[in-house]
């Protein structure tokens, strides 16, 4: 391989031109110093002994100095370069962490500034895991309409638990439909006002819907359970307030068949309907499951 095709190479790997000009050729002479090094590229000398510092900073370089003598320069082992690489997929997942933490309200502000509409469509746990990032980050009141295939996706349980305490860490409220499946008194009465909710609950077999809408904010996230997970955020104002409005319709609806479902629960004369393997009582109000 010509030496010009090496630098091309390493410049992709992710070195600067210059860096990968010293690299390779410092790597043919093995030690030598930074005036004779000038004199094989077309750096500098005072750019070389720059490119030097950044090198040895990267461990791909290493000084060499003794006493009386002139310090010299060697590269390390190639190998070091693969380090090099794990460094910088260190360095952009940082990047990338920073940027989710940040990229939600930099999209709100672009659609606020713009009167535009925003759409995220997210797939996974992934996604999930960006959506509950999102309710967090708002810090506002939630509406939900709960699905009850949700039990669908049990590797959702501790992440809804996490989500949960830090909703309530955070003072964020729940007000949730969900269709009645298995839930007790012990719940109504003394899990969810913990979790901050509050909720109507409504006939599974009127009500057996495959994806759950979440309101809050300026911000719609409908999450389909049916099949694959995948989540749909829409933010726009008007949007957000005819799902809004929509649930404080069927909220107020709800009202008598809702008592009437807690009264039989209450005197034991309910069997709660046949449904998939459920997850634990404890866990409604982030967004998923009752």
């Amino acid at each position: 391989m010509e030496t010009q095709q090496k630098i091309e190479e390493l410049v992709r790997v992710g070195l600067k031109a210059d860096q990968a000009e010293i690299y390779v050729t410092l790597l043919k002479r093995s030690q030598t110093t930074a005036s004779k090094l000038a004199t094989f590229t077309s750096l500098t000398r005072p750019l070389v002994y720059k490119v030097l510092d950044e090198l040895i900073q990267l461990n791909l370089v290493e000084k060499i100095e003794e006493t009386a003598s002139v310090t010299r320069f060697s590269t390390t082992h190639p190998l070091k370069l693969r380090e090099f690489i794990d460094q910088k997929k260190s360095e952009v997942e940082q990047k990338n962490t920073a940027l989710e933490g940040v990229l939600s309200q930099l999209v709100s502000d672009f659609n606020t500034m713009n009167n535009r509409p925003g759409v995220r469509i997210l797939q996974g746990l992934s996604g999930i895991d960006e959506l509950y990032e999102d309710i967090l980050n708002e810090n506002q009141s939630i509406s939900l309409i709960r699905s009850p295939l949700d039990d669908h996706f049990p590797e959702l349980y501790a992440k809804v638990l996490e989500q949960i305490r830090a909703q309530v860490a955070a003072g964020i409220s729940t007000r949730a439909i969900t269709p009645f499946v298995d839930e007790t008194m012990e719940e109504l009465e003394q899990v969810d006002p913990k979790n901050l909710v509050t909720r109507r609950l409504v006939n599974v077999d009127t009500f057996n819907i495959p994806a759950q809408i979440l309101v809050y904010a300026d911000k719609v996230a409908i999450t389909a359970f049916d099949n694959e997970l995948m989540t749909t955020i829409i933010q726009n104002q008007s949007i957000a307030n005819t799902f809004l409005l929509t649930f404080e319709f069927i909220w107020q609806s709800l009202k008598k068949e809702d008592a009437e479902i807690r009264k039989k629960l209450a005197a034991g004369t309910l069997t709660p309907p046949q449904k998939p393997a459920a997850l634990p009582p404890d866990h409604l109000g982030a967004g998923e499951h009752s």
